[in-house]
């Protein structure tokens, strides 16, 4: 890997990783507060209302963000075009959502959905206007700006939010925490990115990206098809306590591990799309990363599960103490989520997007079978999503082994060595249940504490090269200078 490609990935994953984890810490306090203010049919409601809010950011985006960061041709006319075709799908979405408030309220049996759901389709318009405003900020690599961005619009939001609890507004506070999010996230776009559309609207220029955003955007729609049909029929078979402990548990999964793989998968497309044409940095790039994932990502899902009573207790107290086993079986569904993440960047970096729909497609329809094990229970459910799981990640290194010669054994094979730390990790920490605490939260503090020096203890004792390479990481990034993105003439400044 050439030097300043060194750079940018240093810096990029710096920069991404401070928003990311400032971010969720941010969000985790507020979470937390909220959850000990409000119940757990108040997080259902919203759970229920977002699997309709997340679908129409799918549809509002077009798989365009994408398109601006991997195309050559990303010039003034396509990204005015671009944002306006947004807006315009961002105000359909709104008015439809609204329209079919009455519907669904009467479908979950929910009074309260009929006024809820208008307002939260405000979020359509609102981040409809700061798509290309963010896909060009990634282009750029300046992720420092979009850290700025996060951390700006989550204070904002959870301010609110907690305002609104603590003035008894119920379920209106996860309303108003989630509009603020979007309006500040918008002002602060706007503020950053130095650029303004111009009021011209041009059909060729949607073509050219058209293409590769088309097919992203299909496979982008199963997948949210895919979750949000689980939140519909949890919702549906089950009360909205139930889904609220079972989204409770899902979020705190994706606090962590999808968090973590949003920031490689950001960091890696825009680096990666600068190294397509050369099949053997992008191997090493890949194989780097799936080391450092599996150092990251494989005692942080031992971790959780292992600490997942205490954790419950201590934060949330004792009224969520139902998640619990929601958390810990869940666990076997988000371990190889960042590894998914990476397969599938790679694949799209390339500019393979025809193919990565073709593996999206095949995954969802193969988890079309794991809906009806709902009717079983929503325990047999989990366990046919862990199992979706292994099968998808096998698919998605299918790719990988027929474009780059790294397949799914090659990748087990560098990922074994952190598994086998990560359980021995885990059995540390089950050791300090010995103790027999009474406080939750001092039985947390020491089974984190300890999980985390016995796991580094175990990398260093087995001498693994990630280790020394998150080492380097760090050090790399205290002696660099600023890297700035070089832009040819043609894309926009």
């Amino acid at each position: 890997m050439s030097e300043d490609i060194k750079n940018k990935v240093i810096s990029g994953f710096w920069w991404r990783a401070i928003e990311q984890y400032s971010v969720q810490m941010a969000q985790f306090v507020i979470s937390v507060i909220l959850a000990r203010i409000l119940n757990p049919h108040d997080f259902g409601l919203i759970a229920l209302v977002m699997v309709f809010v997340s679908f129409g950011q799918v549809l509002i985006d077009g798989g365009f963000s994408n398109a601006l960061v991997q195309s050559e041709h990303a010039d003034e006319a396509c990204c005015s075009s671009v944002f306006f075709c947004n807006v315009v799908v961002g105000i359909l979405c709104a008015c439809l959502l609204s329209m079919c408030a009455p519907f669904v309220a009467r479908f979950y049996h929910e009074p309260q959905l009929l006024h809820i759901i208008p307002t939260l389709s405000l979020n359509f318009f609102i981040s409809s206007c700061g798509l290309v405003y963010s896909a060009l900020l990634v282009r750029r690599l300046r992720f420092k700006s979009l850290a700025k961005v996060s951390v700006f619009s989550t204070v904002v939001s959870g301010t609110v939010g907690v305002l609104l609890a603590v003035n008894h507004f119920g379920v209106w506070s996860l309303v108003g925490q989630s509009l603020s999010a979007q309006l500040a996230r918008l002002f602060s776009l706007w503020t950053f990115a130095v650029w303004r559309p111009q009021i011209s609207f041009e059909w060729a220029a949607i073509k050219m990206v058209a293409p590769f955003g088309s097919r992203v955007l299909v496979a982008t729609i199963t997948e949210s098809l895919y979750e949000n049909m689980n939140i519909i029929a949890i919702g549906k078979l089950f009360t909205p306590t139930t889904l609220g402990f079972y989204s409770r548990a899902d979020n705190l999964w994706r606090m962590t591990m999808s968090n973590f793989s949003s920031i490689v998968s950001s960091v890696a497309f825009p680096i990666l799309s600068t190294i397509k044409n050369n099949p053997d940095r992008l191997k090493r790039a890949l194989k780097g990363a799936v080391e450092i994932l599996a150092f990251v990502s494989y005692p942080a899902a031992v971790g959780l599960v292992a600490v997942a009573h205490p954790l419950v207790l201590a934060l949330l107290t004792q009224k969520w103490e139902p998640c619990v086993p929601f958390l810990q079986l869940l666990g076997g569904v988000w371990v190889l989520y960042p590894l998914h993440t990476i397969n599938l960047s790679v694949l799209l970096a390339q500019g393979h997007a025809r193919e990565y729909l073709r593996v999206q497609l095949v995954k969802k329809a193969i988890c079309l079978g794991v809906l009806p094990l709902l009717y079983f229970g929503i325990y047999p459910f989990i366990f046919g999503q862990v199992a979706f799981s292994f099968v998808s990640y096998y698919l998605n290194c299918q790719y990988s082994g027929k474009y780059l010669e790294y397949p799914l054994n090659a990748q087990l094979r560098d990922s074994f060595p952190y598994i086998g730390c990560a359980v021995l990790m885990g059995g540390c920490i089950q050791s300090v249940r010995l103790l027999q605490l009474s406080q939750p939260a001092l039985e947390l503090l020491l089974e984190v504490g300890f999980g985390v020096i016995s796991y580094i203890l175990l990398c260093l004792w087995f001498r693994l090269p990630a280790l020394a390479k998150a080492w380097d990481i760090v050090r790399n990034f205290r002696a660099q200078k600023k890297v700035i993105l070089p832009m040819e003439a043609k894309v926009v400044p």
